[in-house]
């Protein structure tokens, strides 16, 4: 019964041109009826050399479809155990019902609580956020107003924050980002004369990357921010 279910892909795969060693098959019954089989079907232009079994067009055929016998017969023989084509349509659509409900599964699974989804420049971004709001509940706007800038090909100079752990911090992130600490010139009204401090900025040059990184840093400021809204609204309500 084995045999008889094999014998179609064996055929498929002779006819893309893989020879079988009938001398190699632990049972010599099963190899010896083999044989008779293929013997059978050299009419069709299956050729057998001692043990070893392959296929090829049929001499002096002048038919181009002599390439499909091979898979015409194995269709027929799949035909009759079973392996329709209907049957093959029956089981593709199951295994994508089988598919489609497992994803909707996996959506489902998904935690409620988005830190885990966060990248490592986020999370950052996040912890120094918590340590400024309760000091200042729109810090998270203003980073982001910040990130903003710097996407717009903007320079921005944090050396004159009065916050030492906030500069320092800010200094980690964008750094860790990729942006470029250079000069930055500013017109001064005062005396007409150009100041000239550091900032960081997008780089001329490969900004690709540093542009992504400070895309999910505003993305991550003002995630901050809508939860920190969020929370002194459901406060809000809670005391009234």
């Amino acid at each position: 019964p084995a045999l008889s279910s094999d014998l179609p892909y064996m055929l498929i795969r002779m006819a893309g041109g893989t020879s079988f060693d009938l001398s190699q098959m632990p049972d010599s019954g099963a190899a010896l009826g083999l044989k008779c089989v293929f013997e059978n079907l050299e009419v069709f232009g299956v050729h057998c050399s001692n043990n070893s079994c392959s296929w090829g067009a049929p001499e002096n055929s002048m038919s181009r479809n002599n390439e499909l016998l091979l898979i015409k017969i194995a269709r027929t023989l799949m035909d009759e155990i079973g392996i329709t084509m209907k049957a093959v349509e029956r089981y593709e659509k199951s295994k994508i019902e089988e598919d489609t409900h497992t994803l909707k599964e996996h959506h489902k699974e998904i935690p409620k609580n988005t830190e885990s989804l966060l990248n490592p420049l986020q999370i950052q971004m996040h912890s120094l956020l918590d340590r400024f709001i309760q000091k200042d509940s729109s810090i998270s706007q203003q980073m982001a107003e910040l990130c903003k800038l710097i996407i717009s090909g903007e320079s921005v100079a944090i050396d004159d924050l009065p916050d030492d752990n906030l500069r320092q911090g800010l200094e980690s992130i964008f750094r860790r980002a990729g942006l470029e600490y250079s000069e930055m010139v500013n017109d001064s009204e005062e005396n007409g004369e150009d100041d000239t401090e550091m900032g960081y900025g997008l780089p001329e040059k490969n900004s690709e990357f540093p542009h992504a990184n400070m895309q999910s840093l505003l993305d991550a400021c003002n995630d901050k921010a809508a939860s920190t809204k969020a929370a002194s609204t459901k406060a809000a309500s809670t005391k009234a």
